[in-house]
């Protein structure tokens, strides 16, 4: 390939990415979701999510399309049958609680994992 079709090619590959621009992930419509990773949790609000950290405090406002919404690695959607084990220490002593997913954070407790099968 010679240095003027070589210059052709990217001038058209650049077109088509800024003319004809392709989404290749689709966003996400669940209500709620579980970063796996993180222990963060992901609510629906509006047209965006709304993001709490492991301790139950608001994070972040997210874009329904982040990539990491998209990521079935990392990110669970959860449903009825979810559960999310909390885990809180005091005196050295660990304690343990599971409650509905689709329920409230308890105050005092951290986001431990995500429990329970569709």
């Amino acid at each position: 390939m010679d240095w003027n079709c070589g210059r052709l090619l990217t001038v058209f590959l650049v077109l088509t990415i800024l003319f004809f621009p392709v989404s290749t992930l689709a966003k996400v419509e669940g209500d709620c979701y579980y970063d796996n990773n993180t222990g963060h949790k992901y609510v629906k609000t509006g047209n965006y999510y709304t993001e709490y950290t492991k301790v139950g405090e608001l994070f972040n406002v997210v874009d329904p399309d982040l990539p990491l919404l998209n990521d079935p690695n990392r990110i669970t959607l959860i449903s009825e049958g979810h559960y999310i084990q909390y885990r809180k220490c005091t005196n050295g002593r660990k304690e343990y609680k599971v409650i509905p997913a689709t329920g409230g954070h308890p105050k005092g407790w951290k986001a431990d994992c995500l429990v329970g099968a569709d």
